[in-house]
């Protein structure tokens, strides 16, 4: 009985009042205890939610949808065996949203919320276990996808405010964690974050405030890595490659003050191993800083998190480290206009 009333719910606040007009909703379930509610406003927006379907049982799973506007289009899709069940939420206001989530089975949870228009969020969580994504969204032609596949424990939280932001995460392992945020104090327009995590207890963040076309785009493979990138200004590039165990990294791009606008700003770091650090601050314009660490227990700064080491101010400067080998340990300041300064330890 709960299934069926849920069913002529769903139909009923969709499409049979007033103030709703052409809309779509559709609804499949089977097994126990599952509860579904789809709700639209506006006219031409369409829903459906499938859970437990195939034949297969499905106990605990819950999904709701909540539309207001025009031509949103919101999916949920939920499988489940082994009496394992889902959670998810999507919520869109505005016109021409797009919301899909696929939950394939393990007591997974997940929410997107997408408040403007044309904005796109995708959420898949595959065989992965007990994980968590949130998908926010605020303003127009939003992408944020998040996708966690094998692992158990994984979490990805993704929020974008301004025009244009690209966000996109893969997971896999356990316990791995991503932290996306684009924009939360200060619109950010056309940048993009893109990470891939593959191992256990890694974590990755960054955040791009007051930012116009940034990118970072990072990879870490192996175990209990963490990073974390910080953006302000304009046209910022970050490239990260890290395999190994164990590698830290923390690093600040623009001013720590007021105006930070530093202009086309470039890092690409490239580690290979356990136990490595490199951290710093950017400041300026046209900095391109290029660091690999080969080996163990490398170092540029003392510490994952003091950020002293890199340390740019200026225009113009170019600063290139290459660390082979292990225990090596670089310490970078240019200040000022056309510096070079390469550091090269084997």
């Amino acid at each position: 009985m709960k299934n069926i009333m849920t069913l002529l719910f769903a139909i009923v606040f969709s499409s049979g009042l007033a103030f709703a007009q052409n809309n779509d909703a559709s609804l499949s379930q089977n097994g126990n205890d599952n509860d579904a509610v789809i709700e639209q406003f506006g006219s031409l927006n369409s829903a459906s939610i499938e859970q437990g379907f195939n034949g297969q049982g499905q106990n605990g799973a819950e999904a709701s949808i909540r539309q207001d506007g025009a031509e949103n289009d919101a999916f949920i899709k939920q499988r489940a065996w082994a009496n394992r069940g889902n959670d998810h939420s999507v919520e869109q206001v505005g016109d021409e949203n797009r919301a899909f989530v696929d939950a394939f089975n393990g007591d997974n949870e997940g929410i997107v919320v997408q408040i403007g228009d044309k904005n796109y969020a995708l959420m898949q969580h595959g065989s992965a276990r007990e994980g968590f994504v949130s998908l926010l969204q605020y303003g127009y032609e939003n992408n944020a996808r998040a996708r966690q596949f094998n692992g158990n424990g994984n979490s990805a939280s993704v929020e974008q405010h301004g025009d244009d932001n690209r966000a996109d995460v893969l997971q896999t392992g356990n316990s791995n964690r991503v932290l996306i945020e684009q924009g939360v104090f200060g619109s950010s327009y056309g940048s993009i974050a893109e990470f891939t995590q593959t191992g256990d207890g890694n974590y990755f963040e960054t955040k791009q405030v007051r930012s116009i076309d940034n990118s970072v785009i990072g990879t870490q493979e192996g175990d209990n890595n963490y990073y974390r990138v910080g953006l302000r200004g304009s046209d910022n590039v970050v490239t990260m490659d890290m395999k190994g165990d164990a590698n830290r990294g923390s690093w600040t791009i623009g001013s720590l003050g007021w105006p930070h606008q530093p202009v086309d700003n470039q890092l690409s770091i490239n580690i290979v191993g356990d136990g490595n650090i490199s951290t710093g601050v950017i400041r300026g314009d046209d900095n391109v800083v290029v660091i690999q660490q080969f080996g163990d227990g490398n170092r540029i700064g003392t510490l994952w998190y003091t950020t002293d080491g890199v340390s740019i101010a200026g225009n113009d400067n170019v600063v290139t480290i290459d660390q082979f080998s292990d225990f090596n340990s670089a310490t970078v300041s240019v200040t000022g206009n056309g510096n070079s300064a390469t550091v090269y330890q084997n």
